[in-house]
């Protein structure tokens, strides 16, 4: 049996993209567990961030990521927001960018 779940929708930012050594996260929570994936599906990299938090991605080769957030507790889907007007259809649950050099 399927335990009711709430869903918590988590809007944030990701900039500069792309970006080379410092990442800065913008969102809408308190906290929540940062997750970056390879191209090829890889996490490569954990970490807790809070509504304004900056990654060190300096020690990632070039290329393009995918990052996810969800809620500390776990119970939540995210939803990236990336910085363009709303459209009124919920965002795509991660964001991509790319780190260079």
């Amino acid at each position: 049996m399927l335990e009711d779940m709430q869903i918590q929708n988590i809007e944030f930012t990701v900039f500069p993209n792309p970006a080379k050594e410092v990442l800065g996260i913008n969102c809408d929570v308190e906290k929540a567990i940062l997750k970056i994936f390879d191209i090829n599906g890889r996490l490569v990299l954990t970490d807790l961030v809070f509504s304004n938090s900056e990654i060190n991605i300096s020690e990632l080769v070039t290329g393009t990521y995918i990052i996810i957030l969800s809620a500390e507790n776990g119970s939540g889907l995210v939803r990236s927001n990336p910085a363009a007007p709303s459209s009124g259809a919920d965002p795509p649950s991660r964001c991509s960018w790319r780190r260079c050099c």
